[in-house]
């Protein structure tokens, strides 16, 4: 029997990033891109999953970091191109991974709690299967949210700006 795979957009970043958390080769695919067997293999994928966003969430000081750079030893005015580009790729990383992490947060607890009414009522596992699939796979909504709240956070950066700047 062939094993189903999970191809949705957080599969290729946790792929992506895994080696970097400690996985390699085969693992590093069954982590990203594997149905879990069972409830210890939804733990842990989901475990992983909110660390791996959680690490992007601090990547997201690196641009920053960046600009401060520029700005203060290449004398960099405040105004150039290059540095709204990176402080607002800053802003837009942090909160779309953050409200990533959120959701897979939230999957992480109801999971737990699904998986304890299919041990107590002993339904069969066809039932709660689907179940576990949806809360290892985060959804294209998920990413909307994401990318709602990262174009909410490069607005709030925008408010400030445009109010100093006399607009």
């Amino acid at each position: 029997m062939r094993r189903k795979r999970l191809y949705d957009p957080g599969a290729f970043v946790v792929w992506v990033v895994a080696p970097f958390v400690g996985y390699r080769g085969k693992e590093r695919r069954r982590i990203a891109f594997e149905y879990p067997k069972d409830d210890e293999a939804m733990a842990a994928a989901l475990s992983i999953r909110v660390l791996i966003w959680l690490i992007a969430a601090f990547c997201s000081v690196v641009p920053s970091a960046i600009s401060n750079v520029l700005r203060n030893a290449a004398c960099i005015s405040t105004d150039a191109l290059v540095i709204t580009i990176l402080n607002y790729s800053s802003a837009g990383l942090v909160g779309f991974s953050s409200v990533v992490a959120v959701t897979t947060v939230v999957r992480w607890g109801l999971a737990h709690p699904i998986s304890w009414l299919g041990a107590a009522t002993r339904l069969s596992d066809k039932v709660f299967r689907p179940l576990r699939w949806w809360f290892c796979a985060p959804s294209v909504l998920e990413f909307a949210y994401g990318a709602l709240f990262a174009m909410g956070m490069v607005e709030a950066m925008l408010g400030p700006t445009a109010e100093l700047s006399g607009c």
